[in-house]
């Protein structure tokens, strides 16, 4: 038996310059998706002569070729074509199979370079461009030619590109890059690229700056999460091409395997020394600092970056034990405002106490290996062979022709660097720590420290920590390192104490640590500056030249979020103003992104408009305000913190009352005295700042048993804020009905589900829908916000193509970019168009997931099912009928349809031509099993669109794709309509345009519609579902 589940969508927007929904039917996985090895690239009986490639050559002849072809600057493939990606997956799993079956050091180093050079000898393409079917043919003779074993042939045809490489990077070079970088959802990479000031034109220097394994599937989700516009190393094996190839049907099984077993190698018995050091080599960018001095960033290959990350992973709880309580830069949840807490209070508790803050000259690059080295060994045994393959011996650092050699330290850039720092570090303090008479308080984030105690000790503890560091041949900075004098120091203090030793002494109403100010009460300055910085970056990235991806990176990094620690660890009193004056600063930078002025959002009184504050789940732009994170935040922060701060005790206790392993003697071992009772640290902590109850008034209304976790956690405390304020504002009486009807329209689930990534995102390397134009962008904007769109020129002067009926003529009014005219024209046959351009696009959707598609079902075919009208189209078992809906009220329309054409065509609102964009209502019913609901249906196909689009899971892709492909919620049976901006609901029935446009494509998004409903089963609510289909 089958029951119709009625569906209520809305706004299709389809394009005359191309096919309405134009999804392409064939998918990459189709041409993929053979299962079967690849055929020959050329001679069947030809032998695979891979490993005659540096055989028997020497290990320093092995390095020179190496420097020499990974010193080339080459284009590669970015993502391989489908012929020739499964024969390129099958050489990678060939290659990782010979460094794991090395077995002597010379093997071992050959089989490593034959790694890394099989890039730059095999996938380089020409400078200039080329039809991919050339490309092809390059690629496979030089496959061909590897395969042969002829280096020397590769080597001299290799299409190197000409000139040097560039220091400074012109501005759209930059915004192209960070466009990328948006688009993979890689936005921690775009802010970087912005801030950055270039590329150091020398490597002097960075030269001075340079002296157990997991399933087969938590390695793949590894590897599969790392963004594919992740830079790769120095053999130029890129993320791109290693999704590729573990997607592959026929390979992807191999490469895995021979990935897990080059892991298992590596982790379990390690590599030799000079095969090590090419395991560890990394390319070396020195990137300018805008003070004119240099950031040493070096990029390791992807192979060992997984490995190092993997490691980490399952180390996480024994290097916080390890480390504990003193070192919360690793593996320390809410270790920035942890260790802010503790030096707050050590100060405020003790009167008379300071602090000293310790800088360490260039910490990660010169920290002795051995040091470490034997903490591993003794400590972590099981990362033992892991960290001798990485620093037994000294790797080569690749900045473009130079090779510089990593003789001392800790690459910045490898997962492990920090656990392997801070072991030798906190080696070093802990002697100090425990030495008789010292009462201090050891705070250490990596290399930053801050010392709380007596002036007089923090002396000699500078002194003792001094000669302790230089034993790992680390120094200590006197010029940036400071002595915090204690509260309420006079001045003729700080000049007594500067010239005894040396060391800047500040007061302690103007010290800073970790970004953030210790004294709330002083001088905030540091807060000016951050924000201030943040506002000149933010500027910045509005200068893109793509607005969207603009908005996107502002909106999740170069904003609020960039500062939010400040909000987690100052008192809402002390900065309140500042936040407020950063938001309406940093939202006039938004407005430009968005097409729209700051007028445009704010309120007659100055307030902005609740779409600009709102998430977006709450019918938003995102623009979460700093100030309104404050308060939140700060109960949030300081309650982790204490949290942070009682495990460390903890810890430290459980490891004090340890006994001491001895021999064995006659007499038993005395009892562990039981640890020193200590108070909270939040009991502490409130005695200073107590501000939950006025958090508490502001979000009224919560159970005792959820006011722990509200208390406790930031992003729950803002949900519920928020969820008040969007109640007040759509409850609010608005201007007018249009008004209102628009807030709750926007207030519905997922009505901004399309703001929630960019439109041209690539998900697992597919780019799955057409970017947004810049224009298009602007004017769903404003659709959005309910601003009138006008004055935006027609860029093809599209015109209506209804036909008169019983006629050959036709509207051929302009069509406007609101779509007013595509609802309102009175001619019948236009919504038939229409209704055939719906139809389209779901097939199109559902063929592009892996679906075999009937047209024109007859509902009488179906078991369970006796009507005379066809439905629409079909599959597996499950039949679609779309219904276009007129826009306008019955009585409306029949009076349209009544007037003549010259009347109809006059009442079209032409005077705002613009984009072909067209919007339209519709029903969509679907007959199916009892069991298969419509939501589960429409959601089973959204997860085959991602399997067959070989978007993986593990990228975070499902959640988009829920966002916007498709996604259901249980309504009530009332149903409100949307609304725009200029328009009222008229006596007649009359009903607005419907909601922003795209570019091409077709793309559905749910509305309201009290005239739209329509009866279901007894025991079947209606369901609202959103989808957005586009081109892709």
């Amino acid at each position: 038996m089958y029951i119709p589940d009625v569906l209520w969508m809305y706004s299709v927007f389809w394009s005359p310059r191309r096919s309405p929904g134009g999804f392409s039917t064939r998918t990459d996985a189709e041409e993929d998706a053979a299962p079967a090895p690849p055929a020959p690239l050329g001679d069947e009986d030809a032998a695979n002569d891979t490993e005659r490639i540096f055989a028997g050559l020497p290990v320093p002849v092995v390095h020179e070729y190496l420097d020499r072809i990974l010193a080339l600057r080459v284009h590669l493939w970015k993502r391989m074509a489908p012929a020739l990606a499964t024969h390129v997956a099958l050489e990678l799993a060939g290659l990782l199979a010979g460094v794991q079956e090395a077995e002597t050091e010379a093997d071992q180093v050959r089989a490593i370079a034959r790694l890394w050079v099989f890039p730059t000898l095999v996938l380089c393409l020409p400078g200039v461009q080329q039809p991919s079917r050339e490309r092809v043919r390059l690629t496979t003779a030089r496959l061909k030619q590897w395969r042969q074993g002829e280096l020397t042939a590769l080597l001299a045809s290799v299409p190197e590109l000409t000139g040097g490489q560039p220091t400074d990077l012109p501005w759209h070079t930059v915004s192209s890059k960070v466009v990328k970088h948006v688009r993979a959802r890689h936005l921690g990479a775009a802010a970087r690229l912005v801030e950055s000031a270039g590329v150091h034109d020398t490597t002097d220097a960075a030269r001075d700056a340079q002296p157990p394994l997991a399933e087969r599937a938590v390695v793949k989700n590894a590897v599969m999460g790392i963004p594919y516009t992740s830079a790769a190393g120095p053999s130029r094996w890129s993320p791109s091409l290693l999704h590729q190839a573990l997607s592959l049907p026929a390979a992807g099984a191999e490469v895995l395997t021979a990935m897990c077993g080059l892991f298992d190698r590596v982790v379990h018995r390690g590599l030799e020394p000079q095969a090590g050091a090419l395991w560890a080599h990394a390319r070396l960018i020195p990137l300018r600092k805008p003070d004119g001095g240099v950031r040493p960033i070096a990029i390791g290959e992807i192979f060992r970056r997984v490995l190092g990350r993997l490691a980490v992973t399952s180390l996480a709880h024994d290097a916080v034990e390890t480390l504990a309580p003193d070192q919360y830069g690793v593996g320390r949840k809410a270790g920035l405002e942890a260790m802010v807490m503790r030096t707050r209070l050590a100060v405020l508790d003790n009167p008379g106490w300071g602090v000293l803050k310790v800088d360490i000259s260039n910490a990660f690059n010169t920290v002795r290996r051995p040091a470490f080295m034997r903490l591993v060994q003794a400590q972590f045994p099981h990362l033992w062979p892991l960290v001798r393959t990485c620093y037994a011996c000294p790797a080569p650092l690749r900045a473009g022709k130079h090779v510089l050699k990593s003789e001392s330290g800790v690459q910045q850039g490898d997962p492990l660097a920090p656990l392997l720092f801070s072991l030798a570090l906190h080696r070093q303090t802990r002697d100090i720590t425990h030495a008789p008479g010292q009462a201090l308080v050891q705070c250490w984030y990596l290399d930053d420290g801050a010392i709380a105690g007596p002036v007089r000790s923090l002396v000699a503890f500078l002194e003792a920590l001094d000669h302790s560091a230089r034993e790992i041949d680390l120094s200590i900075n006197r010029r940036k390192s400071e002595l915090v004098l204690p509260p309420g120091s006079c001045e003729t203090d700080i000049t007594a104490l500067s010239s005894l030793h040396g060391l800047p002494v500040v007061p302690w109403s103007r010290v800073t640590l970790l970004g953030t100010v210790l004294d709330t009460g002083g001088d905030i300055g540091c807060v000016d500056r951050t924000l201030a910085a943040t506002l000149e970056l933010a500027d910045k990235v509005a200068g893109i030249h793509e607005p969207e991806e603009a908005y996107h990176l502002l909106r999740a990094s170069v904003g609020p979020a960039r500062v939010v620690h400040l909000a987690r660890t100052l008192p809402p009193e002390a900065v309140l103003d500042r936040f407020a004056a950063f938001d309406d600063a940093w939202r006039h930078i938004v407005a430009r992104t968005l097409g729209v002025t700051a007028a445009d959002g704010q309120n007659a009184d100055g307030s902005w408009r609740a779409e600009w504050r709102l998430p977006l789940r709450c019918g938003g732009l995102g623009l979460t305000s700093l100030r309104d994170m404050s308060l939140p935040g700060f109960v949030a922060g300081s309650r982790a913190a204490a949290r942070t701060l009682d495990e460390g005790e903890v810890l430290r206790a459980q490891r004090e009352a340890a006994p001491p392993v001895a021999p064995q003697s006659r007499q038993p071992p005395e009892p562990p005295p039981p640890p020193r009772a200590r108070p909270s640290h939040l009991a502490r902590w409130r005695q200073f700042h107590d501000l939950e109850e006025a958090w508490l008034q502001q979000v009224p209304g919560v159970p005792d048993a959820e006011v722990e976790d509200l208390l406790d956690s930031q992003a729950r405390g803002l949900s519920r804020f928020y969820s008040l304020l969007k109640k007040d504002w759509v409850s609010a009486p608005g201007s007018t009905p249009s008004e209102r009807f628009r807030r709750q329209s926007l207030s519905s689930p997922h009505a901004a589900a399309w703001l929630g990534m960019p439109s041209g995102t690539v998900l697992g390397g597919i780019p799955w829908s057409p970017a947004l134009g810049r224009d298009t962008w602007f004017t769903a904007v404003r659709h959005f916000l309910g601003l009138p769109v006008a004055g935006v020129a027609s860029s093809a002067g599209l015109r209506c193509p209804a036909i008169v009926r019983g006629t050959t003529a036709t509207c051929d009014a302009l069509l406007d970019a609101l779509g007013h005219h595509a609802q309102n024209c009175a001619l019948g046959p236009t919504r038939y168009g229409r209704h055939a351009a719906v139809i389209d696009v779901l097939v199109r959707f559902a063929t592009s997931a892996g679906h075999t598609v009937r047209r024109e079902v007859r509902l009488e075919d179906v078991p369970g099912i006796t009507s005379a009208r066809p439905g629409d189209f079909s599959f597996d078992n499950n039949v679609v009928d779309v219904a276009v809906v007129a826009p306008d009220g019955v009585a409306a329309a029949r009076s349209r349809k009544r007037g003549s054409f010259a009347a109809a065509r006059a009442a079209s609102p032409v005077g705002s031509s613009g984009h072909a964009a067209n919007m339209v209502a519709f029903i969509v019913t679907t007959y199916s099993n009892v069991d298969v609901p419509a939501r589960a249906l429409l959601s089973g196909l959204a997860r085959d669109f991602a399997r067959v689009r070989q978007v993986p899971p593990r990228l975070g892709a499902d959640r988009p794709l829920a966002g916007r492909v498709p996604s259901g919620v249980p309504r009530r049976r009332t149903w409100y309509p949307p609304a725009v901006p200029g328009r009222t609901l008229g006596p007649d029935g009359e009903r607005p345009a419907l909601a922003p446009p795209r570019d091409a494509g077709a793309q559905l998004i749910r509305t309201e519609h009290p005239q739209f409903t329509r009866s279901a089963p007894s025991n079947s609510a209606p369901e609202l579902i959103q989808i957005q289909l586009r081109s892709g």
